[in-house]
C-alpha cells in the first residue's frame, strides 16, 4: 500500500511531498486509516 506523506528533513525549511510504503501489518498488529490529522506550527522548529 502507498501514501502520501508530508516529511520534516530539516527544521526551517518546508515539509516534502513525497510517496511512501506502507507495509503489511505482522501479527498481532493493525492498520489504522486516518482521515485527517494536524500539527502545531511549534512542532516544525
Amino acid at each position: 500500500m502507498q501514501a502520501r506523506a508530508a516529511i520534516l528533513v530539516a527544521q526551517h525549511q518546508p515539509l516534502v511531498l513525497e510517496t511512501i510504503t506502507i507495509p503489511e501489518p505482522g501479527q498481532g498488529q493493525v492498520l489504522v486509516r486516518l482521515l485527517c490529522s494536524g500539527i502545531c506550527g511549534s512542532q516544525l522548529g
